[in-house]
């Protein structure tokens, strides 16, 4: 018997206001072919009031990234009430334990056991759930990671460190984490959600580029 598919999908904040989410993302998750589906809420305007605490406040820079992490806990929640046939999870699931949407509770997640035994997130504002999504897929060691956004695929990603600019198309600690990504795809959400754009990896490990553009 084959083992069971498992794909890490990185819903971006600026689609949880988008008309037809529900729709959109169930037809990504057929896209997929996945036996299992992982749900990384973006944080969104959410996230964005938490940005704006900062800029007043001048919070620390570890109560600011908490912070901006709880935030995350609310989008979940958002994603499990409009998502048919979705569980809220808290912790690393088993391969028995759970449906085949499961909506990831990023707070409770990063807290648990089994993500402090594992070398931890960076923190700060350039650390978003574009990083928190790779750092599951590749802690768990899922099949598939993809980047669901408002807009269409790069032209490539980059480590900015190994780079001579920044790509905007996701956080700037994301690049650290191309080396040891799974196979990577993108969706433009607010496109066609069946669509999905492969990535090829550089031989040294730090580009990826996109081998179907939208």
């Amino acid at each position: 018997m084959s083992r069971e598919k498992v794909v890490v999908v990185k819903v971006g904040g600026s689609l949880l206001s988008l008309s037809g989410l529900a729709e959109r993302l169930q037809r990504l998750f057929a896209a997929t072919d996945a036996s299992k589906v992982l749900v990384v809420p973006g944080g969104g305007e959410v996230t964005g009031f938490v940005r704006d605490w900062d800029g007043v406040h001048s919070l620390a820079t570890d109560v600011s990234h908490q912070l901006a992490i709880d935030s995350l806990g609310l989008t979940a929640r958002l994603l499990a009430s409009v998502l048919p046939d979705a569980s809220l999870m808290t912790e690393k699931p088993t391969a028995s334990s759970f449906q085949r949407v499961v909506i990831l509770d990023i707070p409770c997640i990063l807290a648990s056991a089994d993500c402090q035994e594992s070398p931890q997130l960076p923190v700060g504002w350039h650390v978003t759930s574009d990083s928190i999504a790779a750092w599951i897929a590749i802690h768990w060691k899922v099949d598939e990671l993809v980047l669901a956004k408002s807009v269409g695929a790069p032209e490539a990603i980059s480590d900015p460190s190994k780079a001579n600019d920044s790509n905007q198309a996701v956080d700037s600690a994301f690049g650290k984490f191309i080396p040891c990504l799974p196979p990577l795809f993108w969706c433009n959400l607010r496109g066609d959600p069946s669509i999905l754009c492969a990535f090829e990896k550089s031989q040294d490990g730090s580009t990826l580029t996109s081998v179907r553009p939208q």
